[in-house]
């Protein structure tokens, strides 16, 4: 149930906050729809630019390593011929524009021979052994050290062919990294870019950005398709401004939401505050209290729903009234109904015990029968009280069991053990019936002696009683059937549980009763029953 309030701004934050989204959305979408293609765009447009740049410029170079392979292809590239390469290559040096970090030859045995003198041996270098294996006229190394002077540098590496087409060596161009670098990662902030191995995605020349890209795009290089340009732009260089707009739209949305909510709130407070105080004064009817208000003297509405209420309150107060005068009367025929079932049962059997021991026994049991008997119902029917003292049930109970071991000689034994306080309240005439159910319905059909054992303690707040009797053939299904039958209707043969769980119930509530359970082949009921204080109204 929602207030009159709730009903009014609920709406209205839920609408408020439906527009704000939408207006996010619409910004998102407006930015996915148009600005996104068009940076895609733009980044394939740069992408083209710079592999072309990066094209032409390795064209340039392997154009110069060939070409000096071709100068050579006369020229043994041998050790004993190697001041004449060098010459060759060192004027071809002269005559180009270009600044490499070595420029010299490789026989076929790995010798490498550089302009500047440096001379080592490069047969365990991956890009020798590339180029022996493949057929490849030129050949790009991946970023490695140079042997010369340990600087990084990219290899251009040609293969040099006679006239007869027989393989005589290398030509090898080592470009600096620092000039790659600025040549192919030449970019603004908007974006980066670096060249990365198809094979292996090993960065060569740059480096990828640890940025959030919002476009990421590569490109094969074509005249070294191994070769990759990878090209991506940031997030948070391209959108800086668009997030800027978002979020001052969005602020902007949510303090006009904020404003017209207030302006709102502040409207219907004048509203809602009579009703709420007349909410919060009825309230108390939920718990029970109906109490009379002072109805609101300045809304018309307001008024008469108070002295509806009102004349409510008045009725309802006579409603209860008559309704406890009725529980109370029913309750009180329904206990006098169920104990007047209880009352005679027993006495028949007694009378008719003490008649057989007339005629069969000595005058001293006959006298210890009928003092047994007097005592039993000076309990059960002295007065019509249905509390007495756990000390006076237990009494009632002992006088039983003595008519009973009377009556059946060495049919039983018993024990009954009380942890309560004596003077403990305790509903009469409970415990006797589940006795006899145990005795007839339990130790008697054995046909041998039983033990019954009895059992009244304190357990979390409540007053337990546990009877318990041999029960060999007793099944948990059977328990079970008897537990159910319980509390819907009378169980058959044990007439005295059902109504002292009916009784329970009716004087306590549904928690308390009586129950059945099998464990170790004992057959026990138990009672559960509040703790009365002594002293309590009963």
């Amino acid at each position: 149930m929602k207030s009159f309030y709730q009903h009014i701004m609920k709406p209205l934050i839920i609408g408020s906050v439906i527009l704000v989204l939408t207006l996010a959305l619409a910004t998102i979408a407006y930015m996915n729809r148009i600005i996104t293609p068009d940076i895609d765009k733009l980044a394939s447009e740069i992408l083209s630019l710079k592999v072309e740049e990066v094209d032409n410029w390795l064209k340039r170079h392997i154009n110069m390593s060939e070409n000096m392979a071709n100068l050579l292809a006369e020229t043994p590239l041998t050790i004993n011929n190697r001041e004449s390469v060098l010459a060759i290559l060192d004027s071809k040096k002269q005559q180009t524009t270009h600044e490499y970090e070595s420029l010299g030859f490789i026989t076929l045995e790995g010798e490498k021979y550089l302009t500047n003198g440096a001379h080592f041996n490069v047969t365990d270098r991956d890009y020798y052994q590339q180029l022996l294996k493949k057929a490849d006229l030129t050949h790009l190394s991946m970023t490695i050290n140079s042997q010369a002077n340990a600087a990084q540098v990219v290899l251009i590496v040609s293969k040099v062919f006679n006239h007869q087409n027989e393989l005589t060596g290398f030509v090898s161009l080592a470009l600096p990294l620092a000039y790659i670098k600025e040549t192919v990662t030449s970019s603004n902030n908007l974006y980066s870019t670096y060249i990365y191995h198809a094979d292996t995605e090993q960065a060569l020349i740059g480096e990828a950005s640890a940025m959030t890209p919002f476009v990421a795009m590569d490109k094969a290089i074509p005249s070294n398709p191994n070769w990759r340009i990878k090209l991506a732009i940031s997030r948070k260089d391209v959108l800086l401004s668009l997030d800027k707009t978002f979020v001052f739209i969005a602020f902007l949305a949510i303090g006009l939401t904020t404003l017209f909510m207030v302006i709102m709130r502040k409207r219907l407070v004048k509203v809602t505050q009579p009703i709420e105080a007349l909410e919060q004064k009825m309230a108390a009817t939920s718990e029970g209290n109906y109490v009379e208000i002072l109805p609101n003297q300045e809304i018309t509405e307001l008024n008469q729903i108070g002295l509806t209420y009102n004349t409510m309150v008045v009725n309802i107060h006579r409603q209860q009234d008559v309704i406890r005068q009725q529980a109370r009367q029913k309750n009180e025929i329904e206990h006098q109904a169920l104990y007047a079932q209880i009352k005679p049962h027993f006495l028949y059997n007694t009378l008719e015990t003490i008649q057989s021991m007339a005629y069969d026994l000595d005058s001293e049991l006959l006298e210890e029968a009928i003092g047994s008997l007097a005592t039993f119902y000076r309990t059960g029917l002295s007065s019509d009280a249905q509390i007495i003292t756990i000390s006076q049930e237990c009494q009632h109970i002992e006088s039983y069991l003595s008519i009973l071991r009377l009556r059946y000689d060495n049919l039983f034994t018993y024990t009954l053990t009380n942890l309560l306080d004596h003077r403990q309240p305790f509903l009469k005439f409970t415990i006797q019936p589940l006795v006899e159910n145990a005795i007839y319905h339990g130790i008697k059909p054995l046909g041998t002696l039983g033990h019954l054992d009895i059992k009244i303690e304190e357990l979390a707040g409540d007053i337990i009683v546990k009877v318990s009797n041999p029960a060999p053939t007793l099944t948990r299904e059977e328990v079970a059937a008897i537990n159910q039958q319980l509390q819907i209707s009378r169980v058959n043969g044990s007439y005295g549980l059902y109504n002292v769980n009916q009784r329970l119930k009716l004087r306590f509530g549904p928690p308390y009763g009586v129950s059945v359970y099998l464990e170790n082949q004992q057959f026990i009921a138990m009672i559960k029953q509040p703790k009365i204080k002594k002293g309590a109204p009963l």
